[in-house]
């Protein structure tokens, strides 16, 4: 039976961590859900609900896998229908599986790079699932991770919960340091009508030129993720250099 109790997924998993548990932690929060799967304490991966074409792509991009974001022009229509079933809340592994497979099988990925992008995967969807203060729970002790991942890439990540939950709490509390107004990384920031106007905030980084080539992009069409691959920079970077502008209402 799900849990229904007040929900703290670092605690959670820190205990199952500690407990060495293998299986799967099964987290489901109305409209996206997580399969966070263990193997002895350690994290091999997890499973979001929530992912897009543009989401992969994205991963492709951090990682610096040039030749695999290109590909994916001339992925075949058949795979792009998978962003129609996402709608749909098909199962996630239907939806990174077989674009994963076709990069793997059109040599536009090597193994090695399979692996990262598993990782960066895991990683993204874990730190997602610990923001959640209200969702429901429940272990499955028997359940092992994705075969696929085995069979496509050899091995699965291996990552120490510990290290990992320690190095997204420091992360957490910075996001938390940015402005109130800014509550994910899929927001679509835009300027203010008449922002020209308005005085600069005192701790901010951006001058009016800077804002003027900014305003170029940011038209309430490009996500902070999406702005982060244009600039170059870590999404928070990117968050913590709007702050001071959304705060001061330059930019909503």
């Amino acid at each position: 039976m799900p849990a229904t109790i007040q929900f703290n997924p670092t605690e959670i998993i820190s205990r199952l961590e500690n407990s060495d548990s293998s299986g799967c932690l099964e987290i489901n929060e109305g409209l996206v859900s997580w399969k966070i799967y263990l193997q002895q304490g350690q994290l091999k991966y997890v499973d979001c609900s929530a992912q897009l074409l543009d989401q992969l792509k994205y991963y492709l991009h951090y990682l610096g896998f040039k030749q695999a974001v290109t590909a994916l022009k001339e992925l075949p229509a058949s795979y792009l229908k998978i962003q129609s079933s996402i709608q749909a809340k098909s199962p996630a592994q239907n939806v990174y599986r077989p674009i994963i497979f076709w990069l793997l099988a059109k040599q536009h990925l090597n193994s090695s790079q399979g692996l990262k992008l598993v990782e960066q995967i895991t990683k993204d969807a874990f730190q997602t699932c610990l923001w959640l203060r209200d969702a429901t729970h429940s272990w499955q002790g028997e359940e092992s991770p994705p075969l696929w991942i085995r069979k496509q890439l050899g091995t699965f990540p291996s990552l120490k919960v510990s290290q990992y939950l320690s190095l997204e709490k420091t992360r957490l509390q910075q996001w938390q340091n940015c402005s109130d107004l800014l509550l994910s990384n899929h927001q679509r920031p835009y300027l203010s009508s008449g922002w020209e106007n308005k005085e600069m905030p005192a701790n901010g980084s951006l001058n009016q030129h800077n804002i003027k080539e900014l305003a170029k992009v940011i038209r309430g069409r490009t996500s902070i993720r999406q702005l982060s691959i244009l600039l170059q920079k870590d999404e928070l970077q990117v968050a913590q250099i709007l702050s001071p502008y959304i705060d001061r209402q330059i930019i909503f």
